[in-house]
């Protein structure tokens, strides 16, 4: 076959096996080892070709057995492979006895290990990326009946670089969509219609369901100069240091007292559900209840509820409403300290350990 008829045909496996529903790797694995006289060819560990062959013995190269041996010789200063790997050439195959001094070849112990009991005498290392910590490399080893590499089969090598480079990116890029999309999919099942996006500084581009009818009732939030607001005081700071660049993005829900005598439940989409849904990394997507919660239990009620103090049935309400401690400290004329130990007894009270449950306990029926 023709060196052009081979590329097109090893090509064409490839792309096909980075749009694969399922891992399409081993396609493209035996496709290689077909073209180089039926080495074993692994693709960034997902993979080996022509394990049955008689000089590639399946218990010898295992895939488990090369991972338990890496987990030992792991680093560039026990094993010289490992260090051609990490300090070769990107996109251009290497001999795999590049960077081993007269006698290390034999003394290094994936040699001894894995490569000599099976007669491995020859061997291709291809780099496809080497960067932020990932390693994603092509590696193709002959016995010694294949013999040495000859120039048109590293000439092959060289030209399938880039698409298998590609490839991988493709296979990647979709992998981490699809897990977007389903992140997102869970999330809006829980949100019963209500969305709102916002920019990084929070003015609002689209509101959708409850999140639009929220906005429109200007009840517990509505936009000043294009950007969310809420109406209570307390969650409109959090509100604006959530924007400033001050809130830590997290799984804590907010509460936004509404003057239409309900609460609203607002929380966070993660960044990378909200890139799922938006196509956009400057976007904020922000779920809101479809029906407003009754109002939480007023301080008498939580006192005897769960055996609060008056002091602790207070501050529980105020937490609820999203206060910080340093503002229900300054609220009550107490220390951050005092409200910090009436906290601990209100959670251990209430059976709570975060604001995210005492808030879900508080709006029980």
């Amino acid at each position: 076959m023709k060196f052009l008829d081979e590329f097109e045909r090893i090509t064409s496996v490839i792309y096909e096996a980075s749009v694969a529903p399922e891992d399409g790797w081993q396609d493209v694995s035996d496709a290689l080892s077909e073209v180089f006289l039926e080495a074993a060819v692994v693709i960034d560990d997902n993979g080996i070709a022509r394990q049955d062959d008689h000089f590639l013995k399946t218990s010898r190269f295992d895939l488990e057995r090369v991972k338990t041996h890496f987990e030992r010789f792991a680093t560039a200063e026990e094993n010289s492979g490992v260090r051609s790997l990490l300090t070769g050439p990107v996109s251009r195959a290497f001999d795999m006895r590049s960077g081993f001094e007269p006698g290390e070849w034999d003394r290094d112990p994936s040699v001894a290990a894995i490569l000599q009991p099976q007669g491995i005498t020859e061997g291709q290392l291809l780099v496809l990326e080497r960067n932020d910590g990932r390693l994603t490399d092509l590696l193709i080893y002959r016995g010694q009946r294949g013999g040495a590499f000859s120039t048109k089969e590293l000439r092959l090598i060289n030209a399938l670089a880039p698409h298998l480079k590609r490839a991988l990116a493709i296979r990647r890029h979709l992998r981490e969509m699809t897990e977007q999309m389903l992140e997102a999919q869970r999330l809006l099942q829980n949100v019963a219609g209500g969305l709102i996006m916002t920019d990084q500084a929070g003015r609002v581009i689209e509101a959708s369901g409850s999140g639009r009818q929220a906005l429109d009732s200007a009840a517990a939030i509505y936009v000043s100069q294009g950007r969310i607001r809420a109406r209570h005081p307390a969650a409109d700071r959090v509100l604006n240091a959530m924007f400033a660049g001050d809130f830590a993005r997290g799984d804590e829900p907010m509460r936004l007292p509404g003057d239409d005598g309900h609460d609203y439940i607002l929380w966070e989409f993660p960044a990378s559900a909200a890139n799922g849904l938006t196509d956009s990394v400057n976007r904020r997507v922000f779920g809101i209840n479809l029906q407003a919660v009754s109002k939480g239990a007023p301080p008498l009620d939580l006192q005897r509820r769960y055996g609060l103090t008056q002091a602790e049935g207070e501050i529980a309400a105020a937490f609820a409403l999203g206060a910080s401690l340093g503002e229900i400290a300054e609220m009550r004329g107490n220390s951050v300290h005092t409200v910090r130990t009436h906290l601990k007894s209100i959670f251990a009270k209430t059976g709570t350990h975060r604001q995210s449950q005492l808030v879900a306990l508080l709006h029980a029926p």
